[in-house]
């Protein structure tokens, strides 16, 4: 434990962080996964029991993945998924957990190839 507040809950067998969980308070902490190599995964925050805020993974090259706002551990607010490339492939909206507006398809360029409605 460093400082009281960040845990190494389970490592890889070359002794590198797989789960890293930094506390906030009693009911909240932030959880990083890692890959073997040693790079992020994913991040994400917990309050009581339930996602809250950004919900970030990574590809294994260090490229954001995609990026999920939740509220009270339901996706609630902007997605964005991106090819390993870094490139947006999906931009979307929730609301309550249910897909809400237009959601944005784009091809491997950057170009949107479709849109559809929720």
């Amino acid at each position: 434990m460093k400082n009281n507040k960040e845990k190494i809950l389970e490592t890889w067998g070359n002794g590198a962080p797989k789960n890293k969980r930094v506390l906030i308070d009693d009911n909240s902490y932030v959880d990083y996964m890692y890959y073997s190599s040693g790079k992020l995964k994913t991040e994400q925050t917990i309050v009581k029991n339930k996602r809250e805020g950004d919900y970030i993974r990574y590809w294994k090259n260090g490229e954001k993945s995609d990026h999920t706002c939740f509220k009270n551990g339901k996706e609630d607010g902007p997605t964005i998924l991106y090819n390993q490339e870094g490139k947006i492939w999906l931009k979307g909206q929730y609301s309550n957990g249910n897909k809400t507006g237009e959601w944005i398809f784009h091809d491997s360029d950057g170009s949107v190839t479709h849109k559809e409605k929720f």
